[in-house]
């Protein structure tokens, strides 16, 4: 049993109706299983593991699953800004191993955008501690998605520091345009 957003999963079907996929992270290097990397589909239209968050007041981006511009099936994340506000962001947290302190975090995705201006679109992680303060992060700053850009794979890294309790990691669309995202995993490294 586990809660993913709003739906309670038992075995892999939801309450909010169909299968929505569940992991656990793994307690090694190597890939750490995320909920819904590929943006499935839900019935109500919603991003199954992902929560949309918004700076400030909120009502200036959309967060949906894209059928019709992916990298793999069955969907890709679209954040789409229509508003004023700052940034969206798209993201799952998950918490840190012990077995993960000192090494390396990497998130990787296929990123796709059009018109995004201002400081642009990436992918977004972060170490937390308990207290939501950030210890560690890397937003693709120094190369973000500008303007209209094709499909193509990117990836980030972070050394995880000792008192890291948990991950915060995603997509971030900062100013205008559209971001889409497919195909997001995150690897840990030596």
């Amino acid at each position: 049993k586990q809660f993913v957003g709003s739906c309670f999963v038992v075995l892999g079907l939801s309450a909010c109706g169909g299968s929505v996929p569940t992991t656990t992270p793994s307690l090694s290097n190597g890939a750490v299983p995320l909920v819904n990397p590929s943006f499935d589909l839900t019935p109500d239209g919603s991003l199954a593991g992902w929560e949309a968050n918004e700076h400030s007041r909120g009502k200036s981006f959309s967060f949906t699953a894209d059928a019709s511009n992916m990298v793999s099936a069955p969907a890709s994340a679209r954040i789409n800004r229509y508003g004023d506000e700052a940034w969206g962001i798209l993201r799952q947290t998950l918490p840190v191993k012990t077995v993960w302190i000192g090494k390396t975090a990497r998130l990787s995705g296929s990123l796709k955008s059009e018109g995004a201006d201002s400081f642009g679109a990436g992918l977004l992680l972060q170490t937390r501690t308990s207290g939501e303060d950030v210890l560690t992060y890397n937003h693709m700053s120094d190369r973000r998605l500008m303007g209209t850009q094709a499909w193509a794979k990117y990836s980030v890294e972070i050394k995880i520091p000792p008192q890291a309790f948990q991950f915060n990691l995603g997509i971030i669309l900062e100013g205008g345009g559209t971001l889409w995202a497919d195909d997001i995993q995150l690897e840990i490294i030596d």
